[in-house]
């Protein structure tokens, strides 16, 4: 009976691919939230299409460097939405008459979707740049959503391209380190420690762990970008605060060699956590970015450019003169997870980036905006959405001298090191970590 199901999607798709048509290159200003949409089309996936289709045409902020015909998409994935609806229509008539088992209609369903979703859609809307972009549809049927995300189809494209290594633990009440990190492992092999590890039971991307590697090096690797939030850092507060406190006691005895901050496979967080990283080693306000975002529902209405600065963290700040700051990123290091990295290399003379060019998704997702349905992200009750960056943010690109937009490009890093994937899989050495440790020892010889 699958087979049957996919042999006619199969056939139908050939046909939706075959069709197309084009649109005027003009913007309609649409409310997202307009009663057009809450009516019985929203059920449709051709009806989910035109909600996500206008709601980007008006909230997203990288239209004008953005290369997508986004015009030309809207009536020709609405005719492939409809002709999907109309197959899945005619698996329900199937279903109903007792031709096909409801477990084998809701599979096959769900089939669809995802085989559509993966290569034509996928294909199509891959040029878009937002590297924070999610974009959600919903199968009434299966009570399931699919999400589209172009940075995962733009991260296999790479060259390097390896899996993640993010550190993953199993939330159990005996608070046992009971995931499977390849990198902890590594660290734990290779250097013979026992880093001090915290996370949270709420938040799986909210872990950290710390040591003291060879050679009085101070070492931290952290999930995401949360220790300016008091009750966050509450959490994996013993995993911090030692690292914190080994590079006071090596600095006061003269011992500390280098500092070592792992952001590889960090997904971002809290803009304030600047402030710790890198405001703790800093003491001079430097400027960040500049940004703008939406203030109105037209494709290019935009806020001026607004320049953003940070300010060093005098309550706790640390003098640590030049030893060396290693901060190392991967393809996985995504929003303030690759900016923490660029920020350093802005304001401490002596900080190096070290692994791979970063994901690329620089666009912030602050709140406090003029009118918030006018940029970002929108969803028609939470089933079919677009998550979105809300700032358009550039960087001074220091080797060119001007402002630059490194959505979806990433940062390249000070060395380029990379990630024996299959090496540190194999039980091997983390040639990252090491690159970084030889770096920390050739500066102090």
């Amino acid at each position: 009976m699958r087979k049957r199901i996919k042999d006619l999607f199969i056939l139908t798709v050939v046909f939706i691919f075959s069709l197309s048509s084009c649109r005027k290159d003009t913007t309609m200003v649409y409310n997202p939230e307009d009663p057009y949409y809450r009516e019985s089309k929203i059920k449709t996936l051709a009806g989910q299409w035109d909600y996500i289709w206008h709601a980007m045409d008006n909230q997203y902020v990288f239209w004008d460097i953005d290369a997508t015909n986004w015009d030309a998409l809207h009536d020709d994935m609405y005719d492939k939405f409809e002709r999907l609806d109309k197959l899945i229509d005619s698996m329900y008539t199937e279903c109903m008459a007792d031709r096909i088992p409801f477990p084998d209609f809701m599979y096959g369903t769900e089939e669809v979707i995802a085989d559509f979703m993966e290569s034509e859609f996928s294909r199509a809307l891959e040029t878009l740049v937002d590297q924070h972009l999610k974009i959600k549809f919903y199968n009434r049927f299966a009570e399931n959503s699919h999400t589209f995300r172009p940075s995962l189809a733009n991260l296999k494209k790479r060259s390097d391209y390896h899996p993640s290594v993010t550190h993953s633990v199993a939330v159990e009440e005996d608070s046992d380190y009971s995931g499977f990190d390849y990198i902890y492992d590594g660290i734990v092999r290779n250097f013979k420690v026992e880093p001090c590890l915290s996370y949270s039971y709420e938040d799986e991307t909210l872990w950290a762990y710390s040591c003291l590697l060879e050679e009085s090096i101070a070492y931290l690797r952290t999930g995401s970008c949360s220790l300016s939030d008091p009750s966050k850092l509450g959490e994996i507060y013993d995993a911090v605060i030692p690292f914190f406190n080994n590079i006071r006691n090596m600095k006061e005895e003269g011992t500390l060699r280098g500092i070592i901050l792992d952001f590889r496979g960090n997904s971002g967080g809290l803009a304030e956590d600047l402030a710790f990283f890198p405001g703790i080693f800093t003491q001079d306000t430097f400027i960040f970015s500049k940004q703008r975002t939406k203030i109105g529902l037209g494709r290019y209405d935009y806020t001026p450019w607004n320049y953003v600065k940070i300010n060093p963290n005098t309550e706790d700040r640390m003098d640590i003169g030049n030893i060396p700051i290693i901060i190392l990123q991967d393809m996985y290091s995504a929003s303030l997870g690759e900016l923490t990295g660029y920020a350093f290399t802005l304001s401490v003379p002596s900080a190096v980036t070290i692994g791979e060019r970063s994901l690329g998704a620089t666009g912030m997702l602050l709140l406090n905006c003029p009118d918030i349905s006018h940029t970002g992200s929108a969803n028609y009750q939470g089933d079919v959405s677009i998550y979105s960056s809300t700032y358009d943010s550039r960087y001074f690109n220091r080797e060119n001298g001007c402002w630059e937009s490194f959505e979806g490009i990433g940062f390249e890093p000070d060395i380029y090191c990379p990630l024996d994937y299959d090496g540190l899989a194999a039980g091997g050495r983390d040639t990252q970590l090491d690159c970084a440790v030889e770096y920390i020892c050739s500066q102090n010889d």
